[in-house]
C-alpha cells in the first residue's frame, strides 16, 4: 500500500473502513478539558487501525485521519503504545514525588535538574518544556512566552494522564480490564467506547497520540 497515491490510499481505506464498522466498534479517545471533540481509533482490517481526528457530535461526526498518507497501525504497535504509558505512568508516579522534595529542600537549579531527569528518563523532548515545567513547579516566572510550552509540558508530568492513555490504549485493541474502564469512568455508546483523559485539553491529546504513533515508525 506503500506505492499507492494518497488519493487512492483514502479511498481503499475509506471503503473498508465503511465495510468493517458493521463488524468492528470504535474507541473514542476524549480530552476532559475539551468538549466534542474525539481521537478516534478503529480496528479496519486484519488486526489494523487508524486514527482520526473528529469533531461535533458522535451522531454526526466529522471525522479525518491523523496523518495525510492515511497510515495503518497494528495491533502490536498500539500494545506497545499501551505498555509504554504505563510505564511513564510509574515514572511520573515516582517523579512528582521526588522533584517536589528535592526542591523543597535544594531550591530552584537542582529542581530543574530533576526535571529534566525525569524528561529524559521517559524519553520525552526536552525543548521548551521542561524549562517552562521547571518554573512552574519551582517558582521561576515563565513569562508568556513560555506559558504554551508550559502547558504542553505539564501533562507529561502527571501519572493520571499516563494511566488513561494506557487504559484508553488498551481499549482501542479490545484487553482493557473491566475494572480499570470502571476507574476512569469509560461509557460504553452504540457508537462505541468513550475513554475520558483527565487533567489535559485536546490539543495536547492529539501531540500525544500522534507523536507517539509517528515514534513507532
Amino acid at each position: 500500500m506503500k506505492n499507492l497515491s494518497p488519493k487512492l490510499k483514502k479511498t481503499i481505506l475509506t471503503g473498508v473502513l465503511l465495510l468493517s464498522q458493521i463488524n468492528y466498534a470504535a474507541t473514542f479517545i476524549k480530552a476532559e478539558e475539551t468538549a466534542f471533540k474525539y481521537i478516534k481509533a478503529t480496528e479496519i482490517v486484519n488486526d489494523r487501525y487508524i486514527f482520526e481526528e473528529c469533531h461535533g457530535n458522535r451522531e454526526e461526526l466529522k471525522c479525518r485521519n491523523l496523518f495525510s498518507d492515511y497510515r495503518t497501525f497494528a495491533r502490536s504497535d498500539i500494545k506497545k503504545m499501551a505498555d509504554m504509558n504505563g510505564r511513564h505512568a510509574l515514572y511520573a508516579a515516582g517523579a512528582d514525588v521526588a522533584i517536589l522534595a528535592v526542591s523543597a529542600y535544594l531550591g530552584l537549579i537542582i529542581g530543574a535538574k530533576a526535571t529534566a531527569a525525569y524528561y529524559i528518563g521517559t524519553g520525552v523532548s526536552l525543548d521548551g518544556g521542561v524549562a517552562a515545567a521547571g518554573g512552574f513547579f519551582f517558582g521561576a516566572p515563565t513569562g508568556t512566552a513560555a506559558g504554551s510550552a508550559m502547558a504542553a509540558g505539564l501533562d507529561e508530568l502527571d501519572p493520571f494522564v499516563h494511566r488513561d492513555m494506557s487504559i484508553a490504549l488498551e481499549q482501542v485493541i479490545g484487553v482493557a480490564d473491566e475494572d480499570d474502564l470502571d476507574d476512569v469512568e469509560a461509557q460504553r455508546r452504540k457508537e462505541g467506547m468513550i475513554v475520558e483523559i483527565e487533567d489535559i485539553n485536546f490539543d495536547q491529546l492529539k501531540n500525544k497520540i500522534k507523536g507517539q504513533l509517528e515514534d513507532l515508525d
